[in-house]
């Protein structure tokens, strides 16, 4: 979304009767995020993707992990269409003896989501070329291993804000579950700290360890990513590409997988070559012009 649009959206949201977080939530829609996706987001965190903000790119892809560790990238339908089957299952299972808890999918189905987000220089000392760049990593059908992940956002033409800086980095986690007599519930885990966080020279990238069911069926999961940048040379117009890499680990045999970033192919994190861990990788970029 351009400025000129969204300057228009939000002078058309200010003639309602809406607080300031219902106008951003309604950006949000307009710009084409999903229910899901808001939901699993903190109020501030919405908050602070207006405030600042003078234009967005966002882009979303679906993608599938095999059941033989392959990955390809699929369609929305398609997508759509697997998640109406399984709840279709969910909704006649009734207990362990009429399959509760199999209905799961031998393969798993995520779904990506990367917002690139012009600062106002204004709101940055009139500093040009300052982004936030965003992710969203959503399991929409759970895959069968739940282990350790990671994931990464690059942008090989900026540079990252230092580790301890203000706004700088922040992650979340959020998942539903369903228990055996059909309730469901939300959880927020613990926002991540830095710890959890690398810093490298053209990106960043957080591990996860992904909820285990307890007692319940984990139906949906979201982690989320936020990450401030600018442009290397921010004093003429050019295409930047942001890089976003995903990579879900399962374990062959049993042991902790590792990870390092590589420069290399499609940047981002990797896995520390390691015959006990398999892992599906999904891969994705935008390409988006800056002008100073």
């Amino acid at each position: 979304m351009s400025e000129s649009a969204l300057k228009s959206l939000k002078r058309n949201l200010d003639k309602q009767a809406l607080t300031e977080h219902e106008k951003n939530v309604e950006i949000l829609r307009t710009l084409g995020y999903h229910e899901e996706t808001i939901a699993g987001m903190a109020p501030e965190e919405i908050d602070l993707m207006m405030e600042d903000a003078v234009s967005f790119q966002i882009q979303v892809v679906y993608m599938k992990a095999n059941e033989d560790g392959t990955t390809s990238v699929i369609s929305e339908e398609e997508c759509l269409a697997a998640m109406e089957t399984q709840q279709n299952a969910i909704a006649t299972a009734e207990g362990d003896n009429d399959g509760w808890g199999n209905w799961t999918s031998s393969d798993g189905y995520l779904r990506m989501t990367i917002s690139s987000n012009y600062i106002d220089p204004s709101s940055m000392n009139g500093q040009k070329g300052w982004y936030y760049f965003y992710t969203w990593y959503e399991w929409l059908i759970i895959p069968n291993h739940k282990y350790t992940d990671a994931m990464s956002i690059a942008s090989p033409m900026c540079t990252w804000e230092t580790f301890n800086a203000n706004n700088a980095y922040y992650s979340s986690s959020y998942y539903l579950a369903t228990d055996i007599n059909g309730n469901s519930g939300t959880f927020n885990t613990p926002v991540k700290t830095t710890q959890d966080l690398t810093v490298t020279a053209e990106g960043i990238y957080y591990e996860w360890n992904l909820p285990k069911e307890s007692g319940t069926v984990i139906t949906y999961i979201q982690y989320y990513v936020r990450a401030k940048a600018r442009v290397t040379d921010f004093t003429s117009s050019k295409q930047i590409g942001v890089y976003i890499k995903y990579v879900h680990t399962y374990p062959i045999i049993t042991t902790n997988p590792s990870f390092t970033w590589s420069s290399k192919g499609d940047i981002g994190v990797s896995l520390n070559f390691n015959l006990q861990v398999g892992a599906n990788t999904y891969f994705y970029n935008i390409s988006h012009e800056y002008n100073p």
